[in-house]
């Protein structure tokens, strides 16, 4: 796992991984309209609950891709969740001053689990049955950090 070893780095990944998780998110599939590219790291939550953290060169294009896509497990998971139920939010990072590692890290800590379609250590993302007892244990866990 990579380490952001500057202090003020470290402070930003931590309170921008916090804002990440507080933010109400923007609904899903309502894009913003910008002609430059977004860069930086990107969060897909369901129901309010981070579900995914990615970085990206192109936010907005890769969030797209994420609809039409089914070789990740989220992708998938997105063409069968309404999207009333999605949203997704960013942080710029033009600079790549820390890794979506360090972010997960991060948001795992500060949110109090993982989030559930990035692997971990190459572990595989849970199947569709323990995947709802998961949602379930985590939306009663979780409730006090939303």
């Amino acid at each position: 796992m990579a380490k952001c070893s500057h202090f003020q780095v470290t402070c930003e990944t931590e309170q921008n991984s916090q804002a990440l998780i507080d933010s109400q998110g923007k609904p899903w599939k309502q894009w913003p309209r910008q002609e430059t590219k977004i860069r930086g790291i990107y969060v897909i939550k369901q129901d309010r609950l981070i579900i995914y953290v990615g970085r990206s060169k192109d936010i907005i294009h890769r969030l797209r891709s994420h609809c039409s896509g089914d070789k990740q497990a989220i992708d998938r998971h997105i063409g069968v969740t309404p999207a009333w139920r999605l949203s997704y939010n960013y942080v710029p990072d033009t600079d790549h001053s820390c890794s979506e590692n360090c972010y997960l890290k991060y948001i795992a800590k500060l949110q109090g689990h993982w989030p559930e379609f990035n692997m971990q250590r190459g572990k595989r993302v849970p199947k569709q049955e323990k995947r709802q007892e998961r949602l379930t244990r985590d939306k009663d866990t979780t409730c006090a950090i939303l």
